[in-house]
């Protein structure tokens, strides 16, 4: 219908909602001819743009949708089948490959030997810029696949970078046979250099070209900061690279408004492509980072990122975990406690001096056989030579009845005092057996200090039931060193009784890895970094990982999808 521009087609064809449609058929004259489709009233009925003439009724058509991606191919053969059918045999073409032979690529075989006279082509080209009195010199450096007699290369220094704000200028040409040049008294600017070999026909190979920049440089385009259990991986981003930029890191536990306010109150980590900072203890804090560019000419701005370290509650008790049981101190304290405890520590104190030894030893003993006994043991011993001195009391009591029954108190006490520093120690430990069963209390105390500046404090205190090769055990220790001070309890139930108002509560217990609490009030609260509370009361539900969820303060709700996109506010 000429008319209403409408096109009835053979069959009914069904349209995308969004994009162009482009309907083509073949014209009376062979020709193609094509329109735009501007509505469909019906499944096989298409209004156009316009009717072109020469449409013919019953000629070929077919559509271009906006989903269907132009793909060009080059025919290689076309055959007619028996059934009046045709056989296309195509190639696809690839712009990828088009965009290498436009580039200059060559398919020409190369010469089957190193000798010859056509200048070879330049490679692997590069520049290195250095300072130069007040101003700067570039060092360009190549080679060339093949050698050739009496070839020179010709150089061309240009700065700008094209545009009308900064077109390009010459610099300097050059002309040498070494493989290298150097440029002096070079100013600020965007460089490109270009070399090429040359003939003594005055013949020229294919150039190379290297663009540098002598300037200061630009501040980092973002920053990536990677999240760790109790560390921060800081990776400055730069928008375009460039090798010979490093980047200085600056931290502080609060934001700084400004460059010398950074310069002022920031920690200087050091420089480098990326910096790890440990040691970040709070959890669901932002720490601040401050990162500038670095290059020969100066110092870029300040760029700033925050992050926060990981706070999921298994990971960190893991890792707290391993922490803790690799100390050598706490895996001691998480043994069981053996019977010779004691006498070890003594002999050991022993071999630490065989000069100049005072000893004084006090034994009483009573029996009434074999089995029945009662004995009182008491050593007091001093060593000195020219790099050590060391002072020891033991003293044991023990009584049986039989091997079965046996009781014991043992304690030691020692001071040491060497070249490299000094030690005191008192350990106590009391035991009773029984058929087998036992039961241990151990009480250590300790304190040490070294000039290689390891000084510690220690206090143990620890109660041991045995029976049947297995070991129940109860303890609590506590120490302090340079780097921390700590408190450990070990018990199969942990609790704290409140004898309130005549009556007993347990406001805390702790059983089976599990902690039972009373009435709780909590300033800000974060569950596995899903159920977020902070002390503004703005509560957040949301992926430990991903800025996906609910969001609710005091001034809206706004809740984010899958992509941290925000969907409802």
């Amino acid at each position: 219908d000429v008319v209403a521009r409408s096109l009835t087609l053979d069959r009914d064809i069904e349209l995308p909602g969004t994009g162009n449609t482009t309907i083509s058929f073949i014209g009376h004259d062979g020709k193609p001819l094509s329109a735009g489709v501007v509505s469909q009233p019906e499944k096989n009925r298409v209004i156009l743009s316009s009717l072109p003439e020469g449409v013919v009724e019953g000629s070929v058509w077919g559509l271009k949708l906006p989903t269907l991606r132009r793909r060009l191919f080059r025919c290689m053969a076309i055959q007619e089948k028996e059934d009046g059918t045709f056989a296309i045999s195509a190639l696809q073409h690839v712009p990828e490959k088009e965009a290498i032979v436009d580039r200059g690529a060559k398919f020409e075989p190369e010469s089957g030997t190193l000798n010859g006279v056509t200048p070879p082509a330049v490679q692997h080209l590069a520049v290195d810029t250095f300072a130069d009195s007040s101003l700067y010199q570039a060092k360009a450096t190549w080679d060339t696949p093949r050698v050739i007699k009496g070839v020179r290369f010709i150089l061309r220094l240009t700065v700008g970078a094209g545009t009308e704000e900064d077109p390009t200028r010459l610099v300097t040409t050059a002309t040498t046979s070494e493989n290298e040049y150097t440029f002096h008294e070079l100013p600020y600017g965007h460089y490109t250099l270009t070399v090429s070999a040359i003939n003594g026909y005055g013949q020229q190979g294919d150039p190379a070209s290297v663009e540098f920049d002598i300037d200061l440089p630009e501040p980092p385009d973002f920053i990536e900061i990677t999240p760790g259990y109790f560390s921060l991986t800081v990776a400055p981003r730069q928008k375009v690279y460039h090798p010979e930029v490093s980047f200085e890191f600056w931290f502080s536990e609060k934001q700084l408004m400004s460059a010398d306010q950074v310069l002022a109150e920031g920690q200087y980590l050091g420089r480098g492509s990326m910096w790890i900072k440990d040691g970040l203890m709070l959890l669901d804090t932002d720490y601040w980072f401050y990162v500038r560019s670095v290059n020969l000419v100066g110092k870029s701005a300040f760029a700033e990122a925050s992050g926060r370290v990981k706070s999921d509650a298994e990971g960190v008790l893991e890792l707290l975990k391993g922490k803790i049981t690799a100390n050598l101190l706490n895996r001691e304290f998480l043994s069981t406690i053996e019977n010779d405890t004691v006498r070890r520590e003594f002999e050991a104190a022993l071999r630490i001096s065989e000069t100049n030894v005072q000893q004084q030893l006090e034994t009483l003993k009573s029996t009434v056989n074999v089995s029945v006994a009662a004995e009182l043991e008491s050593i007091k011993r001093t060593a000195a030579d020219e790099h050590n001195a060391v002072a020891l009391q033991m003293s044991t009591l023990q009584t049986q009845i039989s091997t079965d029954i046996t009781s014991r108190i043992e304690a030691l006490q020692r001071a040491s005092s060497t070249a490299e520093g000094s030690l005191t120690e008192k350990l106590t430990q009391l035991s009773a057996t029984v058929n087998g069963q036992g039961a241990t209390v151990q009480d250590i105390s300790r304190a040490q200090a070294m000039l290689n500046d390891t000084v510690a404090a220690l206090k143990s205190f620890r109660v041991q039931y045995q029976a049947n090769g297995k070991a129940a055990i109860a303890g609590i220790q506590l120490s302090a060193t340079a780097v921390q001070s700590e408190i450990l309890m070990m018990a199969d139930r942990i609790a704290l009784l409140n004898p309130y108002n005549g009556s007993v509560t347990l406001p805390f217990v702790l059983q089976n890895g599990q902690v039972v609490l009373a009435d709780t009030f909590v300033k800000s609260l974060n569950i596995n970094d899903r159920f977020v509370v902070d002390t503004a009361g703005n509560v957040q539900i949301r992926d430990s990982a991903r800025n996906v969820g609910m969001v609710i303060t005091n001034r809206a709700i706004k809740t984010f999808d899958d992509y941290s996109r925000k969907r409802v506010q």
